[in-house]
């Protein structure tokens, strides 16, 4: 929260938009059809479990008829809508699969962080699995690309590999 105290000169700037984009590895996808905007905590707490400190917000996703559900900080978020009320607040998966995910064919997309990756498996022209897996090195994530491989029945010498965020990786695509 610091950072709009720090930051007065583009606090002060005019903006016609702003989005953030939150990166985090708690959030959970459901399909548009069972949706129900009033339910999305119990959607969200399902899968992760409850936090007094944070707000669980969700994003619809179009293109691929689902809404991805993921929670933040109630600090972040109180800075946020003081400081910038328009702001638009979207997960990174939502981001990736809006953006930079643009090719529907058979595939597995996999977004590198830090600690964890995110997978997207596209098969048979709709999304099978979006998941993030918590990885220790590049061994752990050739171990998740490979397994999904294999369960979704990908022929490994031909398949589509896509990495995104992949900073000074090298070594990951060596191993692929």
């Amino acid at each position: 929260v610091d950072i709009f105290k720090q930051e007065k000169e583009i606090i002060l700037s005019d903006y016609n938009q702003i989005q953030i984009i939150v990166e985090t590895s708690t959030y959970t996808t459901v399909p548009s059809a069972l949706f129900i905007p009033a339910e999305s905590d119990y959607y969200f707490h399902f899968e992760h479990a409850a936090d007094k400190e944070k707000i669980v917000l969700f994003n619809r996703i179009p293109a691929c008829d689902i809404i991805n559900i993921f929670s933040l900080p109630l600090t972040i978020n109180k800075a946020l809508a003081l400081q910038f009320p328009e702001t638009t607040i979207e997960h990174h998966i939502t981001y990736f699969l809006k953006e930079r995910i643009k090719e529907r064919r058979d595939s597995i997309h996999v977004w590198v962080g830090k600690t964890s990756v995110d997978i997207v498996v596209y098969k048979d022209n709709r999304i099978n699995l979006i998941n993030n897996y918590a990885v220790t090195g590049n061994e752990d994530i050739i171990y998740f690309i490979l397994f999904l491989a294999e369960t979704f029945r990908f022929d490994t010498e031909s398949a589509q590999f896509i990495l995104y965020q992949d900073n000074n990786r090298k070594e990951l695509y060596d191993l692929l």
